[in-house]
């Protein structure tokens, strides 16, 4: 619904959607009142956006309310793990914001969830789309086949301003986790979901946007690969590849429920990316932080994620297959790089040997 001036029709139409997304959420916050105290504070944003439609505003808060709530549902009906408990929009500690969804684990693990939705606005942006192909900003190898009398301007807006949403909301995040100091937290888990209803972006180009925050290089198949490295050496971007996981969550506009909620997005195996083998064949590596007094454990990483680590911390891919080939020989490495804070920050990587005890 893009109209501000509501029909007797709509008006009809949006009820009865509010009485059916409310009601399918009673049964699913009612059996988790003790588990999700602040159910209200979600549910009241939910009934402002549609009662701001019935006012004349565009449908977009609806939607960004309506998939929050898809989103705790989902965390409350899980099972493997089961949360102790939910907290909706929780200040954060030391830096003044906060975070969409905090669920929490009986032994103090927790999950952080940020939450955003990607609908582009309509807009035929054929202009651009020539532009692209003139000054070439795809790969040389992908051949776009959009054209102009069949929507091509309104298709090329629709993944060109998904894919910066992509990045924007990526960066957010960061700098929330930086801020906030949230990749100290132990075990915690840092998520950004994406939401969208399927048509706008699908989840194929998450996953190439995916494969270049974990790995520093783009898939050979991702259509906006040179256009955003471009663009990112222009603004001086640095990802500090932060975020645990990415999920995709796929609801058509005015549905009830979501179709599809994807935890964590990953790409399919790039078959030019051969510089590194396959996860299966990989070595697991545990990463230590030593920025602070106490040291941080990042956890453990395979190749393919120590090389974008690496490589985006000392600005050079060339520096990150070195430290592969020494870790490969040696099984573990040192690396320093520069902070923006203070002194340099020591990184030790250090291989994991299966079946190793917990220290």
């Amino acid at each position: 619904m893009s109209s501000n001036i509501l029909t007797t029709g709509d008006v009809k139409w949006i009820e009865e959607y509010r009485s059916q997304v409310l009601k399918g959420l009673k049964p699913v916050f009612a059996d988790a009142a003790d588990r999700f105290t602040q159910r209200d504070q979600l549910l009241t944003r939910f009934n402002q956006a549609v009662d701001s439609v019935r006012s004349g505003e565009l449908f977009r808060a609806v939607d960004e309310a309506h998939n929050e709530l898809c989103i705790a549902k989902a965390l409350l009906e899980n099972t493997k793990p089961r949360f102790s408990s939910l907290a909706y929009e929780p200040p954060l500690t030391g830096c003044g914001k906060s975070i969409d969804f905090r669920a929490s684990f009986g032994d103090g693990s927790t999950v952080f969830v940020d939450v955003k939705t990607i609908q582009p606005e309509p807009k035929d942006r054929w202009d651009q789309c020539e532009r692209a192909l003139k000054e070439g900003w795809l790969p040389n190898n992908i051949v776009l086949g959009l054209s102009k009398e069949w929507l091509g301007g309104e298709i090329w807006h629709q993944m060109f301003s998904a894919r910066a949403r992509m990045l924007e909301y990526t960066l957010e995040l960061e700098e929330k986790i930086r801020d906030c100091g949230l990749q100290n937290q132990g075990n915690a888990i840092l998520i950004l979901a994406l939401c969208g209803n399927g048509v706008d972006w699908r989840e194929d180009g998450l996953e190439d946007f995916v494969e270049f925050y974990r790995t520093g290089r783009h898939r050979s198949d991702d259509l906006f690969s040179t256009v955003e490295s471009y663009d990112m050496r222009e603004k001086g971007v640095v990802l500090q590849r932060t975020v645990s996981r990415f999920a995709c969550m796929q609801r058509y506009q005015g549905e009830v429920s979501c179709r599809r909620l994807n935890w964590n997005v990953q790409a399919p195996k790039d078959p030019e990316f051969d510089c590194l083998m396959t996860e299966s064949e990989q070595n697991t590596y545990r990463v230590v932080l030593h920025d602070r007094p106490t040291p941080s454990d990042l956890g453990e990483m395979t190749e393919t994620e120590i090389y974008g680590y690496v490589g985006t911390r000392l600005g050079s891919m060339d520096a990150a297959e070195a430290v592969l080939r020494e870790l490969k020989n040696k099984g573990t490495a040192t690396i320093h790089f520069d902070s923006p804070l203070g002194p340099k920050i020591r990184v030790e990587i250090r291989r994991v040997v299966k079946n190793e005890p917990v220290r």
